[in-house]
């Protein structure tokens, strides 16, 4: 081991050579040891979107456009007329999508009761709503859309007649912010169909109608106002049952081999 003599020949501190101070920096570097952490262990399950489910049995419901449209017979209260109205739709009744884009087309029209005077009669105002039926409380009663006609602030409302039906189209779109919205709120990322809507109770779409007419009598210094209602329920197909696996399997549970 090389060492050094310091002064009058006394041993002095001890020198490493170069070469080996190099190599035990270098030992001391490659011994470390590495801590990388380990990625966390992610669940398949966590990642997957909630599925909104259905929180009770659908009641029956009656489809009112079974036949393609609809005539309704409406009294009109303390009025010597009554209305009539006939409803038909751009969708397939049979088939319903709460989220396709439809048209839905009305025709009112005016009867006198016999033997009676008919006073002007006026549409002012008509509304179409359309929302949800579901046995999950945060979907049932939804509003999907909503169309208002409303006349002119110039005139009292649209005129009505015998010869002179009051005619309407409601555009009527299921994709809107407030079904966007809610839906969202209750099932996080799952996608919005018309199937995951059925899984999760919907089970109808009702249509609500409102005519208010503004009525003038002969004699009278004005108008008054009358509000008639209507609706259409429509149901939607119910979803396909789950898809289930079954596998063959020998006594021991040892699969069968296919065949064929």
């Amino acid at each position: 081991m090389p060492f050094t003599l310091g002064s009058r020949g006394r041993p002095g501190r001890w020198v490493a050579p170069a070469g080996v101070a190099v190599g035990l920096i270098l030992l001391t570097a490659c011994s470390a040891p590495t801590t990388t952490a380990a990625p966390a262990p992610t669940s398949a399950a966590s990642e997957a979107p909630t599925t909104l489910t259905a929180s009770g049995v659908a009641p029956s419901v009656t489809n009112d456009l079974a036949e393609g449209s609809a005539h309704h017979d409406l009294s009109v209260a303390g009025e010597p007329f009554a209305l009539t109205v006939d409803y038909w739709t751009t969708g397939d009744p049979s088939a319903w999508s709460s989220l396709a884009a439809k048209d839905m087309n009305l025709s009112l029209h005016l009867v006198p009761v016999a033997g009676t005077t008919t006073p002007d009669v006026a549409l002012s105002r008509s509304s179409v709503v359309t929302s949800l039926r579901s046995t999950n409380p945060g979907l049932d009663g939804l509003v999907t859309s909503t169309t208002v006609d409303q006349a002119p602030a110039a005139l009292p409302g649209y005129s009505m007649s015998v010869n002179f039906p009051y005619d309407q189209v409601a555009p009527v779109r299921g994709f809107g912010p407030d079904l966007i919205g809610r839906w969202t709120l209750l099932a996080g990322e799952q996608p919005l169909t018309d199937e995951a809507l059925g899984t999760a109770g919907v089970y109808a779409n009702q249509i609500d109608y409102t005519y208010d007419l503004v009525i003038k009598n002969a004699g009278d210094a004005g108008y008054h106002k009358r509000t008639v209602t209507d609706s259409l329920t429509v149901p939607v197909p119910a979803p396909a049952p789950p898809a289930t696996e079954t596998s063959a399997a020998t006594t021991d549970g040892t699969a069968a081999p296919a065949t064929g």
